[in-house]
């Protein structure tokens, strides 16, 4: 506490004692900062997160827009996102947009269109072509595999 350093320093002597108690104090007070940040950090990430969550649907939804809701530049989104996630922002929502596609196609009642509207892609070919390159399989080839069709007997 900065009284505590301040009867310190009135009861030291010497020129190398208060060198070590001002480099203590100040290492303390820097590890401190250092961990202010990061939690700030950790708080605005788990902020993006929860508004990528709630609105990955939206095919408007884009690096600007994201970072409009929690009051930062799309730059340092984009810096933060990375360095805290591992991952890209445009990674991150198409990892999540394609998981979700996933459990929405095998609802054998559901449309490829329909699992492309609810996942942000407005266009259902261009969700088809991004689901292929996720997967390594179209929409419908995903589907057959949890839905097969069933044989007619005569």
């Amino acid at each position: 506490s900065p009284v505590t350093i301040y009867n310190t320093l009135f009861s030291l002597t010497t020129l190398e004692q208060y060198q070590t108690v001002l480099t203590a104090f100040f290492n303390d007070l820097r590890a401190k900062l250092l961990q202010q940040q990061i939690n700030r950090g950790n708080q605005l990430i788990k902020k993006i997160c929860s508004f990528i969550d709630e609105h990955y649907c939206d095919a408007s939804m884009s690096l600007n827009t994201v970072a409009s809701s929690v009051f930062i530049s799309s730059t340092y989104l984009s810096i933060l996102f990375k360095k805290e996630m591992g991952t890209t922002f445009t990674d991150y929502i198409s990892r999540l947009r394609m998981e979700r596609a996933k459990e929405l196609l095998r609802d054998d009642n559901l449309k490829t269109y329909e699992a492309a509207e609810r996942t942000g892609y407005g266009d259902p070919q261009y969700f088809s072509s991004c689901f292929k390159k996720y997967t390594g399989m179209t929409p419908s080839e995903y589907k057959a595999q949890y839905h097969p069709i069933k044989e007619q007997h005569a």
